[in-house]
């Protein structure tokens, strides 16, 4: 759960906290966070999904850079992670909508979710492992 969570932190923060309305708590929460996660992985490798957070490639090469950090335990990072997404939520839901993720009251077992579009729940509980691959995808 706390890569997939850091991950969807980070893309809704960049979509976030670069628009032109992203308020104040935004932009610090997000500047914070990613501080925190350049730490980990390095500046360089955040500015492509920074540039495009939308981009598969670049979601996918963020999520194997946290995964190899080591970082899916990491509870200042997965607080971070759930208070930026909070504020997101709070302040410009539409940029979590437009990164395609929705999550409310999550508690976790195991959750994996790759190569998806969208991601939305309320009320989450799991239990088990939990696994949404290729959510939203067209078949081409």
């Amino acid at each position: 759960m706390g890569v997939e969570l850091i991950l969807s932190a980070l893309i809704a923060g960049a979509i976030a906290g670069v628009s032109a309305t992203a308020t104040e708590a935004i932009k610090d929460a997000y500047t914070a966070f990613k501080s925190l996660i350049a730490s980990k992985v390095g500046d360089d490798e955040l500015r492509p999904l920074e540039e495009a957070p939308k981009v598969p490639e670049n979601q996918h090469r963020i999520q194997e850079l946290l995964e190899r950090a080591g970082v899916a335990g990491n509870e200042v990072l997965i607080a971070q992670a759930t208070q930026l997404l909070e504020i997101i939520k709070r302040d410009a839901p539409s940029a979590l909508h437009e990164a395609a993720i929705d999550i409310d009251k999550f508690t976790s077992g195991s959750l994996r979710v790759s190569n998806s579009d969208s991601v939305r729940g309320k009320e989450w509980k799991v239990e088990r492992d939990a696994v949404f691959d290729n959510v939203g995808k067209k078949n081409e």
